[in-house]
């Protein structure tokens, strides 16, 4: 009798455990999905807001740790070792770096902290990647809801105001309508360039359309790709919010993550092969009509991202090795073109990285792709890769190169590689829920 009250008892301290470590990564989510440029953290309003992520961040690693059935003196020490290794490789960097930026301070901790929760507290990557899409279904629904009443129809009027000096060149407060500060109309489209039907966007918690899109299209992709069985409605829902974003390249990425999807589709017959190529070919064209068609009405969107690439090269060959330093923005936006008059927001990760830190910061990230869609090929994990291979083409053509989600999905990337011991907790690795 006491050896089974001892067993229960010993259930339920598991059982605890392992709801308190849920709870702590539900925190650790947050805090990731906030240090993408959530307007909270953009405005003097929410001044309190930074302090509170990196409390959170912190409590989030260390509670989970405690609660974790992973925590043990090897997996200390190999946490220690993988903190060293990129403490030892950044500082030598941040040394070199002519600018020493506080800022990079904060985002080397923020690292450690992701790779510290990936080691000791994450149980797999699909744990985490759905209570990531739990949370932002949460902000879809929100958003989608001010965005139709509030933002098109009307029908609800903004609480308030918020200032931020996001996309703003001189530096200048910009005024941002707020419905009861967890909705925010900070970008308009206007259409066919006339002014008065204007269009808003859904931003959602986030300073501009193309965060919000790609934090959007993260969960739909990986409701798409990662998921056992897919929730139709889950699907719908972050498709319509990733829609309402008004984002050409989100458009494009989701046609192309449907196509992909529907390739996946188990065939008997040979005809898949043309049924790929049609959907294919539509999208080639898509491509194409979009470009003209951003030409045509003068918005110049395909020519600033190119001119961001052309300026981001040169920028970069002047210190190929080192870069130019993390910050150093005027080192990029002395050879941007003329035709873009003030909008000098740089619009890709690459890029800014190359600029900011040369070959040796962008190396990481490239070893990262490598063994990451390496191990993956080999074992076969098609969908896997496909979910990698978005999010990839994502951040080439979206600037959040030092963010925490971005952090997150190239320790994914590690992984998924399945060479790194101390990384070999990654469950979904042995089910095989690919088709193969």
């Amino acid at each position: 009798m006491n050896k089974m009250s001892l067993k229960c008892k010993r259930n339920r301290h598991v059982q605890c455990n392992l709801k308190l470590r849920s709870v702590f990564q539900y925190f650790f989510i947050i805090c990731i999905i906030l240090n993408f440029r959530s307007l909270w953290l953009h405005t003097e309003t929410f001044s309190w807001m930074a302090r509170f992520v990196k409390v959170l961040l912190g409590v989030s690693v260390i509670g989970g740790i405690l609660c974790s059935k992973l925590y043990s003196a090897k997996r200390i020490f190999q946490c220690l070792v993988a903190i060293l290794g990129i403490v030892l490789y950044v500082g030598f960097w941040y040394l070199v770096d002519p600018l020493k930026k506080g800022g990079f301070l904060a985002i080397l901790l923020q690292l450690l902290a992701i790779v510290t929760y990936s080691i000791l507290v994450e149980d797999s990557i699909d744990n985490t990647l759905h209570k990531f899409t739990n949370i932002v279904l949460v902000i879809a629904l929100i958003s989608l809801f001010f965005w139709l009443f509030g933002s098109l129809l009307k029908f609800i009027k903004p609480t308030g105001y918020i200032y931020t000096t996001w996309t703003s060149n001189s530096g200048t407060l910009k005024q941002v309508s707020s419905y009861y500060g967890i909705y925010f109309e900070t970008q308009s489209l206007t259409f066919l360039g006339l002014t008065s039907n204007v269009i808003l966007r859904n931003t959602a918690i986030f300073t501009e359309a193309p965060m919000a899109s790609l934090v959007f299209f993260i969960s739909f992709i990986y409701e798409l790709f990662l998921k056992e069985r897919i929730n139709i409605y889950r699907l719908i829902l972050l498709g319509i919010a990733v829609v309402s974003t008004i984002s050409t390249t989100g458009y494009m990425l989701m046609i192309i993550a449907i196509t992909l999807r529907y390739f996946f589709v188990r065939s008997k017959s040979q005809k898949q092969l043309k049924i790929f190529i049609l959907p294919a070919t539509i999208i080639v064209m898509f491509f194409i009509l979009n470009f003209l068609l951003e030409q045509k009405l003068g918005t110049g969107s395909g020519s600033i991202r190119i001119d961001d690439f052309i300026a981001g090269y040169r920028a970069w060959i002047n210190a190929p090795l080192f870069g130019n330093g993390y910050g150093n923005l005027e080192s990029y936006q002395k050879y941007m073109s003329s035709f873009r008059n003030n909008n000098l927001g740089i619009s890709n990760s690459p890029m800014q990285i190359l600029a900011f830190g040369g070959i040796y910061l962008i190396f990481p990230y490239i070893i990262s792709i490598l063994t990451g869609f390496t191990g993956m090929i080999k074992m076969k994990r098609w969908k896997r890769l496909s979910f990698y291979l978005l999010f990839l083409c994502s951040f080439i053509i979206t600037i959040c190169p030092f963010q925490m989600l971005t952090f997150y999905l190239f320790v994914c990337l590690v992984k998924e590689s399945g060479k790194i011991s101390f990384f070999t907790n990654v469950r979904e690795n042995k089910r095989g829920n690919d088709y193969r």
